[in-house]
C-alpha cells in the first residue's frame, strides 16, 4: 500500500512531460526484454512505439500552442457577459474599439 502511496505522490508531484517518459520507460522494458526472442520485430515495435510517442508529443506542443493563442484571443476580446462581470470586479477589460500600434 505504501508503494501505492509513493506512486501517486510521484505521478502528482511531476509534469506531463516526466508522465510520457515514465510510461515509455516501463512500456519498453518488455521491448528490450522481447528483442531477446523475436528479434528485428521487436527492435521495430521499439521504434514505432518511440515515434508514436514523439508524435504525439508534437500534437500536444501544438495544442498548448493553440490554447495559448486561444486564451490570449479571449482576454483581448472578451464576450458582452464577461466583460460586465470583469468591469463589475474591477478587472480592467480591454475594449473591442481599441487600436494597437507597433
Amino acid at each position: 500500500m505504501r508503494l501505492f502511496q509513493f506512486v501517486k505522490w510521484w505521478w502528482k508531484r511531476n509534469d506531463e512531460f516526466n508522465r510520457t517518459l515514465a510510461c515509455l520507460g516501463i512500456w519498453s522494458i518488455p521491448c528490450i526484454i522481447a528483442v531477446i526472442w523475436v528479434g528485428e520485430k521487436a527492435l521495430l515495435g521499439i521504434v514505432f512505439g518511440i515515434i508514436v510517442a514523439l508524435l504525439g508529443w508534437a500534437l500536444y506542443g501544438i495544442f498548448c500552442v493553440l490554447r495559448g493563442l486561444w486564451s490570449t484571443f479571449n482576454d483581448e476580446y472578451p464576450t458582452e457577459d464577461i466583460a460586465i462581470v470583469r468591469k463589475l470586479k474591477g478587472i480592467p477589460t480591454p475594449s473591442k474599439q481599441e487600436v494597437y500600434y507597433d
